[in-house]
């Protein structure tokens, strides 16, 4: 059996078997605490700490950040067909290009038919956010949609919200209000400068709703 020997701090001789393992040796002497700590071992440690804490923090800010969104989804109004009985929508139409600027409201109702009734905003309140008034607005009138005229707005939305080409010198901007029990529960604001919505077929467009009632004037 092979003996190992080891001196510890009052110089007294402590014999243990080899065979026993490093596991077995007498406690480290304490005199190594008494060594003077480096800075740089200081500023390891801190730094350490800092990084685990910066880690710690990210994962708090996405995980709240997870809870945020999942609480509050993007909203979106209701789609023609399935409009609900006594809600409203409120499409404002903007439209601007090289010869032509004009603003229209078209409001929306469900009762047993779904209807439009369309105003024509003056140029001057025009702009969004300007509260228009009687004498500031032209009514143009009401109309009763069909069946293909809800499928073709439904559709004019599904292609708004569609990724498409925007370079048309004719720009439309979009705003869509859904209002119940006469407060607003959803709002979508969309840009269209595709100019594309004129060529597709099977389509209800804002425009096409205005020309009837100017057709019938």
């Amino acid at each position: 059996m092979r003996l190992n020997m080891y001196h510890n701090r009052n110089q007294r001789i402590i014999v243990i078997p080899k065979e026993l393992g490093h596991a077995q040796r007498p406690p480290a002497s304490d005199h190594r605490s008494n060594r003077p700590v480096s800075w740089a071992s200081v500023l390891s440690l801190g730094r350490q700490a800092f990084m685990r804490t910066l880690h710690l923090s990210m994962f708090l800010f996405a995980a709240s950040c997870c809870t945020v969104l999942s609480a509050n989804p993007r909203v979106q109004v209701d789609a023609f067909s399935k409009l609900k009985q006594g809600d409203t929508l409120i499409v404002r139409f903007q439209t601007s290009g090289c010869f032509h600027e004009a603003t229209h409201l078209l409001t929306f109702r469900r009762a047993s038919e779904l209807s439009v009734s369309i105003v024509k905003l003056a140029p001057d309140t025009a702009r969004t956010g300007v509260v228009t008034t009687p004498t500031n607005r032209v009514k143009l009138g009401t109309l009763t949609l069909s069946k293909p005229d809800v499928v073709g707005l439904d559709r004019l939305i599904n292609f708004y919200h569609s990724k498409h080409d925007s370079f048309c010198t004719t720009v439309d901007h979009i705003t869509i209000t859904q209002q119940r029990d006469g407060k607003t529960v959803a709002t979508e604001e969309i840009t269209d400068g595709s100019c594309q919505t004129f060529q597709m077929k099977m389509l209800t467009t804002f425009p096409e709703l205005i020309g009837r009632l100017h057709r019938l004037h």
